[in-house]
């Protein structure tokens, strides 16, 4: 489908696309980074494959390599940590939350940045004042993996004049811990900010939490599009030909100056509503794309 190479001789540098499985949304987002790259003059030469599956004495010595998701961009690391002439090679990850990013320092010497699936808080905290304005009590229980936003958390919502009412679950907690700490949260607050942290939000967890928001008539704001459509009020997320074209202009950046950007946020995102369940809750259902369009423009000049 992403189809062959160009000639060597008809293009700028080659580029790695290191994808972790075939199909799907890899696959997509492969296409959307592949005709980014494809924009720029020159346009560098792209091989799709396998994580596994690229040798330099077939496909030659990459100028970058960009992987597709956390298992590529893990394996790339341990390759790279059992055959060191790969550090040479940067990195840039796409489709990946922050929490993998960090748990998966390169080896000395190799240069590694990412396009994060993570949101900036303070997107959150936009999103929350523009579509519930009469909820200022935000409720979030942190785990292991979340714990360490709390205060960035609790000065976003500040600047919109909102407060952070938050329980936390410690690194010993197992999953038995997460209700009584989301009552107590859902007690002190108007609104539930669920954010992408395993302990709390799981496919174990999710309609348990859902539930028991419902029942105290508090909105869930989640990170994913598929949370809204199981009983969230909101979601703010960046889909994965967003991520590959943030990605792209980041390859762009090293392609044509040596300086590889840092990780960072997601730039690009959507907002989906379940209309259904904010209604039932007594709250303004304002549509998707208004929400959208909105929170854009609320967004500082990068």
């Amino acid at each position: 489908m992403l189809g062959s190479p160009a000639p060597a001789a008809a293009r700028g540098p080659t580029v790695w696309l290191a994808l972790p499985e075939r199909g799907g949304i890899f696959e997509e987002a492969a296409l959307a980074l592949r005709a980014a790259l494809a924009q720029l003059n020159p346009a560098p030469g792209v091989e799709v494959a396998l994580w596994d599956e690229f040798r330099p004495e077939r496909n030659g010595v990459p100028a970058l390599i960009v992987a597709m998701g956390t298992p590529a961009l893990r394996g790339l690391l341990a390759l790279a940590v059992s055959e060191p002439a790969r550090r040479a090679w940067p990195v840039v990850a796409a489709l990946v939350p922050k929490s993998s990013f960090d748990a998966s320092p390169p080896p000395s010497g190799m240069r590694v940045s990412a396009a994060f699936l993570d949101q900036p808080l303070a997107r959150y905290a936009a999103l929350i004042e523009l579509a519930l304005p009469d909820r200022p009590r935000v409720g979030v229980v942190l785990g292991p993996t979340s714990v360490g936003l709390r205060e960035a958390l609790a000065s976003a919502l500040a600047q919109r004049r909102l407060s952070l009412a938050d329980s936390t679950l410690g690194p010993g907690a197992g999953p038995e811990a997460l209700f009584p700490a989301l009552s107590d949260v859902l007690e002190r607050s108007d609104v539930l900010l669920a954010l992408p942290d395993p302990l709390v939000v799981s496919a174990a967890s999710l309609q348990n939490l859902l539930i028991a928001a419902y029942r105290q008539r508090k909105p869930v704001v989640s990170f994913a599009a598929s949370h809204v459509r199981a009983g969230a009020g909101l979601a703010l997320y960046t889909t994965p030909r967003q991520s590959a074209v943030q990605a792209a202009a980041m390859a762009a950046t090293w392609l044509a100056t040596g300086t590889l950007p840092a990780p960072q946020f997601a730039t690009a995102f959507e907002v989906s509503t379940n209309e259904r369940v904010l209604r039932s809750l007594g709250l303004p259902a304002s549509d998707a794309e208004t929400l959208t369009r909105s929170l854009r423009q609320r967004e500082p000049e990068r």
